[in-house]
């Protein structure tokens, strides 16, 4: 028999870069991701995050919390954007707190899920945003 997994990997070979601090969550999501078929770079902060977009990591999507210590997601991207060479990748902010579509606006999000994550809509806006990129 064949797992979901491997029917997933004959589809999309697309690699997403996770931005998450809570290592728990962070954990959980990267899983979700991997056994849909995703590759996934895990960073706990911004930094972490920018130097994987440094030394050349090309996702298709940036999954990115944005109440962190260190660098926040809002440093991220405004680090991000200011990056010719990271500046088109599009991010989706994961948020614990409401409100996101004005903010979502400025920062020039792809889109916005609040947390706890609905896992249909978290792989509905990976797949549609991965499906672009390809």
């Amino acid at each position: 028999m064949v797992s979901r997994a491997t029917i997933s990997e004959l589809h999309h070979h697309h690699t997403i870069l996770l931005v998450e601090d809570d290592f728990d969550t962070r954990t959980a999501v990267a899983e979700l991701l991997r056994l849909d078929g995703y590759q996934v770079v895990e960073a706990s902060d911004g930094n972490e995050a920018l130097d994987a977009l440094r030394i050349g990591r090309r996702p298709c999507v940036v999954l990115l919390d944005l109440r962190m210590p260190g660098a926040s997601g809002w440093r991220f991207r405004a680090l991000q954007l200011r990056d010719l060479k990271t500046a088109d990748i599009p991010v989706v902010a994961l948020s614990g707190h409401g409100g996101l579509e004005q903010q979502a606006r400025a920062m020039e999000l792809a889109g916005w899920l609040e947390k706890p994550l609905d896992v249909d809509k978290l792989l509905a806006i990976v797949g549609r945003i991965c499906q672009v990129a390809a």
